[in-house]
């Protein structure tokens, strides 16, 4: 599931401007 998760996530920061895998990282270290 984990692994799952992450490779959708990796496919969207990929497509994901820069401004946008910040603001995801943010959200998830809080």
């Amino acid at each position: 599931m984990a692994s799952a998760g992450r490779s959708s996530t990796d496919a969207v920061a990929t497509r994901a401007p820069p401004t946008l895998l910040a603001r995801m990282l943010r959200v998830g270290l809080h």
